[in-house]
């Protein structure tokens, strides 16, 4: 419901009452900020015409009228109860396990054909129903389409050339008819073509890594290793690291020359980088420890070294060169990576790993926060951290749907209450005063009788309605050029993409709709100034 539509639809209000109208309603509802934005819930008081009436008989005397929760009737197809902090595409890619091209590039579609009230798949609320393709719909079509729910994974031996091979896994699903769990199985199958991230992307990710010196003892512990850690693993660099040997033996290791990770699927790496240790022993050591590798050699550069880390982690999936993550409300973010992990099952721990040049700033920490709101995340081997900012950062202006504060932060001239003499004769002067004129455009919520209007036209004035003309058109007539919406920008090139309900306009940022705090934190700490319309 918007107050439009109550107005209009439900008490059958004319199109020229709605100025007198909305005056009334701020009169009769002063807590309500924006009458354009009425959350689910609340109760108002609607001002009436004498004409007005409803499909029923209208209340005598003006009633709060309550906006309906939205309800959602059974259906045949799947029916899906939305819990705190869940979003559509988690939802999908949870329960269905197909990628992420696939929900965004087909089955956001079907949701919204099934859901034909709900006008943003993403503007979920928790407790609200929704109804969700079939599941065998869903495979069916993957299959057809070749997406694959586990995108294919480089598989590399000891003293073995490179072997690119897909893995195949059926996603544990829970069908609401039967209440049953499949059971997760594994096929391995002869690769097949996959949806690629765009060319650009992987070309700077590509880049970067191509520019990365060779992998040492020290890029391998401030970097490497700090990644794995991150991602849930234990780092062990320091002192020596004892493996007991049947027979009441122990062989150990001295950390600060051979470091070893242990990682929670229960798999262990041994970074021989100098190749300390003889291929006798490396094959003694795999063959009495069989949860350890050892990695001898640098393995090429950086990127060959993750391959090889990444390919022997024991994680449920990696996806290399993949499509980016999208997720958001009325912001989005596109997360693109070189590999993207997904940890378990679940598939709601993801990891996205990039590897940067040394100059490259990392991801911002509120980039970062807004991520772990999703399961995301972020991990960077190698660039350097984001430079101190400040402490206090500036506040979003709030302008309250104002064009007297909007013009005031855009330091555009402009008066109030302008007295406009536009015909004299003798003793009668006729006159208009203008609520906010900027040049010879005037700005006001009470559109003058046609006669008058004509005037000021005649004089070369244009009236513009500011209950009923959007922002964009506003300041397109004073005159002023701004990147329209949605406002897309690029936070690390090749690796992160934001797109905002806002436009542009110099070194402002005009919102048009509430967005994440972390976000609004972003644009203030990149020096934007940012309002909220």
């Amino acid at each position: 419901d918007t107050l439009r539509s109550i107005l209009i639809d439900v008490y059958k209000a004319r199109e020229e009452d709605l100025p007198s109208l909305y005056r009334r309603f701020r009169q009769e509802n002063p807590s309500i900020a924006d009458p354009d934005y009425l959350p689910t819930g609340t109760k108002i008081t609607v001002p009436l015409t004498g004409e007005a009436k409803t499909d029923q008989a209208a209340p005598k005397k003006p009633q709060p009228q309550t906006i309906q929760e939205l309800q959602v009737k059974q259906v045949a197809t799947n029916e899906y109860v939305i819990k705190q902090g869940e979003y559509l595409a988690k939802i999908l890619r949870r329960v269905y396990g197909v990628s992420d091209d696939l929900i965004f590039h087909k089955y956001l579609d079907l949701v919204k054909q099934l859901n034909p009230e709900i006008s943003d798949p993403n503007l979920i609320q928790a407790g609200q129903k929704l109804r969700l393709p079939d599941v065998k719909q869903v495979l069916t079509a993957a299959q057809r389409s070749n997406y694959t729910s586990v995108p294919p994974v480089s598989v590399t031996t000891a003293g073995e050339q490179t072997e690119n091979k897909q893995v195949e896994t059926r996603i544990a699903l829970k069908h609401n008819k039967k209440d049953q769990v499949a059971k997760e199985s594994e096929t391995v199958s002869q690769p097949r073509q996959t949806p690629q991230a765009p060319v650009s992307t992987q070309t700077v990710s590509s880049q970067a890594a191509e520019d990365l010196d060779m992998p040492d003892l020290r890029k391998v512990k401030g970097n490497v290793m700090p990644a794995l850690k991150t991602i849930g693993g234990k780092q062990r660099d320091k002192g020596s690291y004892f493996m007991p040997v049947t027979g009441g033996t122990n062989l150990s290791i001295d950390t600060s020359e051979v470091p070893v990770m242990e990682l929670d699927t229960g798999k262990k790496i041994i970074f021989d980088l100098n190749e300390q240790i003889t291929p006798e022993m490396k094959r003694f050591i795999e063959k009495a420890f069989p949860s350890f590798t050892v990695i001898s050699g640098s393995q090429g550069d950086m990127e060959a070294l993750m391959d090889k880390v990444l390919s022997v982690s024991g994680y449920f999936s990696i996806n290399k060169n993949g499509s980016p993550l999208l997720v958001g409300s009325e912001e989005k973010l596109r997360f693109f990576g070189k590999w993207i992990v997904y940890k378990d099952f679940s598939r709601s721990n993801v990891f996205v790993v990039n590897l940067l040049k040394d100059e490259d700033m990392k991801t911002p920490s509120s980039i970062r926060s807004y991520a772990g709101h999703f399961g995301i995340d972020l991990i960077e081997v190698g660039g350097k951290d984001v430079k101190n900012i400040q402490k206090k950062l500036p506040q979003v202006v709030d302008l309250k749907h104002s064009y007297q504060a909007l013009l005031k932060r855009l330091e555009i001239p402009y008066s109030t209450n302008k007295e406009i003499d536009l015909l004299t004769s003798g003793v009668v002067k006729i006159s208009y005063k203008a609520p906010i004129l900027v040049g010879k455009v005037i700005l006001t919520d009470t559109v003058p009788a046609q006669d008058m209007a004509g005037l000021l036209q005649q004089h070369s004035y244009e009236l513009i309605d500011t209950n009923t003309a959007q922002l964009e058109d506003v300041l397109k007539a004073i005159g002023l050029e701004f990147e329209k919406p949605p406002l897309k920008m690029i936070v690390a090139q090749g690796r992160t993409e934001l797109e905002i309900p806002g436009l542009s306009l110099g070194s402002h940022v005009i919102l048009l709709r509430k967005i994440d705090k972390d976000i609004s934190a972003y644009l203030a700490a990149s020096g934007r100034k940012v309002l909220a319309w």
